[in-house]
């Protein structure tokens, strides 16, 4: 993934996919993590007029476009980042509407195929979810970039 602005640093990242979310959101401290506090304080915009939320009550930190490249396909999102203590970015609803297709809940693809198909890794345990870790990312990365 990179950020709009500045194309030229990319950084690998972990993409949860949440199927429920109408918005593509982050955590400031995944923006940390991945840019530097330098990104989130110059590239992140705040947002005039933020959306209502029905849930828990957060901080909106503002918004953010980034480029994420899953296999041979990119994708320009904008992204809400929230202040979070935890380190996440969940691909919403939104990222699905320019052409890329959740596949009977294994692949992501687009609607073109003009790209290989992107499996999803499902890690259950005691039946939650859990994040897909470093080692299955590069894994499937060999196995399909």
């Amino acid at each position: 993934m990179s950020v709009n602005e500045t194309p030229e640093l990319r950084v690998n990242a972990c993409v949860c996919v949440d199927t429920g979310a109408d918005k593509t959101i982050c955590s400031h401290v995944c923006i940390i993590k991945k840019f530097g506090e330098k990104v989130l304080k110059t590239l992140v915009k705040e947002i005039s007029n933020p959306p209502k939320l029905k849930s828990a009550s957060v901080k909106i930190f503002g918004c953010i476009e980034l480029n994420l490249y899953l296999g041979a396909y990119e994708l320009l999102l904008k992204v809400m980042v929230y202040v979070n203590k935890a380190d996440f970015l969940l691909l919403g609803a939104d990222a699905f509407y320019d052409g890329l297709l959740f596949d009977r809940s294994k692949f992501l693809m687009t609607a073109e195929g003009n790209h290989p198909p992107i499996p999803i890794v499902y890690q259950l345990k005691n039946n939650k979810a859990t994040v897909a870790n470093v080692g299955m990312w590069d894994y499937f990365k060999e196995l399909y970039l």
